[in-house]
């Protein structure tokens, strides 16, 4: 075999072995739409009842749940004193209603309201 052209096949091997960007950038992306994909795959199951919870009650009632009477001024009662809708997957909305009642002898006025989202166990 002529060495030129020995010479030439072994360029040609170091070529084909060489790690190019145009290389890494395809097997990037071809990483990121399997993750994608695995991810959104999975959301799916959970958000469409694959991982289904049941919660028996998500309302939390003391045993006497009856408002009495008060005098001297304005008295907001709930007969709920906790709400627990279980798990809920990311980006699912969830909604829970619940009526107050003013037991007191002055009128009401609520001026500024603010939910807080506990996490927990």
């Amino acid at each position: 075999m002529n060495p030129k052209r020995r010479k030439h096949k072994q360029i040609n091997r170091r070529k084909a072995r060489r790690i190019t960007p145009l290389r890494i950038v395809g097997w990037a992306s071809l990483l990121a739409f399997v993750g994608l994909a695995a991810f959104l795959t999975l959301d799916l199951v959970r958000s469409r009842g694959g991982v289904q919870q049941s919660v028996a009650s998500p309302v939390t009632t003391p045993a006497a749940a009856t408002a009495e009477p008060y005098m001297g001024g304005a008295r907001l009662f709930l007969p709920a004193t906790e709400v627990d809708l279980g798990q809920i997957p990311l980006m699912r909305e969830v909604s829970y209603s619940f009526d107050l009642e003013n037991v007191g002898d002055a009128p009401l006025v609520i001026s500024d309201t603010s939910v807080y989202m506990l996490e927990g166990c």
